[in-house]
């Protein structure tokens, strides 16, 4: 069986945002881009529990519409979410579990352009060591949604299977890699001159840092 790799290799956009440390040691990060649209991204069909009529393993493109990521209630949810390292069981942080999770939180949520951007104060050591070491500046958003069947094509020509609506802001979860992309990341305004070599490819949808490896890129 002969078998076609998908590959995208693209270099890591530098952000806009900013690290600064508080006087308690604590790290803020200014201008964070938290998410993008209109985007189309990729699910596995077992991350819906109800949704019947496709196989477990089966990939579902989802559509994020502009006008529902960025309606006033979308983003207004967001504001004063927790922050965490990775996303906790369920995709949700409450009154049981949030003592478990919690790094920080995240405020001033707007939208600026195609992104929902937001501040973020990181507490937890480790997860500032994580940031600051590059090993955990990408954001994936914890959010409850309505999931809609519909067959589309979205402004980029990208075709969908369904798209989300009502979207109700949980938290925001720092991560290796985003399905959002390498431009929603936590930046530096003074980059380490070695992250302009920095370096990803996209493999059937798994994406995977190579760092400056240009002969395997």
């Amino acid at each position: 069986m002969n078998l076609i790799y998908q590959l995208k290799v693209g270099d890591f956009a530098p952000s806009e945002s900013s690290r600064t440390f508080t006087k308690e040691g604590y790290l803020k990060c200014v201008n964070v881009r938290l998410a993008k649209a209109p985007q189309v991204r990729q699910y596995n069909a077992f991350e819906f529990p109800s949704l019947t009529g496709f196989a477990a393993d089966q990939i579902i493109y989802v559509y994020t519409p502009a006008e529902e990521l960025f309606k006033p209630e979308t983003v207004n949810s967001f504001n004063g979410v927790d922050a965490t390292d990775y996303h906790p069981p369920k995709n949700e942080i409450n009154a049981s579990n949030w003592k478990d999770y919690h790094i920080g939180y995240c405020e001033n949520v707007r939208q600026e352009g195609d992104y929902l951007v937001g501040n973020l104060l990181i507490k937890d050591k480790v997860s500032i060591d994580l940031i600051q070491s590059n090993e955990r500046i990408e954001m994936s958003l914890g959010y409850g949604a309505t999931l809609v069947l519909e067959q589309g094509t979205a402004p980029d020509g990208t075709a969908y299977q369904a798209k989300f609506i009502n979207f109700i802001g949980n938290h925001v979860a720092l991560v290796k890699y985003g399905r959002c992309g390498s431009d929603c990341r936590i930046g530096d305004q003074k980059p380490n001159p070695q992250e302009d070599k920095t370096m990803e490819v996209t493999v059937n949808g798994i994406r995977f840092d190579i760092g400056d490896n240009k002969p395997l890129a």
